[in-house]
């Protein structure tokens, strides 16, 4: 009886460490296969590629949206408009203007 149980005990560790195995050689797979769609991808032209006014555009809008957030703030601390848009410096004066006069 002892026999039976060891071997049957073997028997599991043995399916256990098969099923492991399998289990790390799947995942291996997957990472290469992820590798390999990431390699992919970067070879990939760029639809527009990026160029200096896009950078620069991204930039002008996130300063655009400071100002909006400071002037919001000092709306709320009870300046009026003018008050608080003679606190920018004539470039953020010039960029919103601009902005603005895009949205418009």
């Amino acid at each position: 009886m002892k026999d039976s149980v060891m071997s049957a005990t073997q028997e599991i560790e043995r399916k256990a460490k098969e099923k492991r195995d399998a289990a790390r050689l799947e995942e291996q797979k997957i990472k290469e296969r992820l590798q390999a769609a990431v390699e992919k991808g970067r070879q990939r032209d760029y639809i527009s590629a990026p160029s200096k006014v896009d950078t620069t555009m991204g930039k002008n809008l996130a300063m655009i949206k400071g100002i909006k957030n400071a002037l919001a703030i000092k709306k709320e601390c009870g300046m009026t408009e003018k008050q608080a848009r003679d606190g920018l410096t004539a470039d953020q004066r010039l960029a919103l203007e601009e902005h603005e006069f895009i949205e418009a």
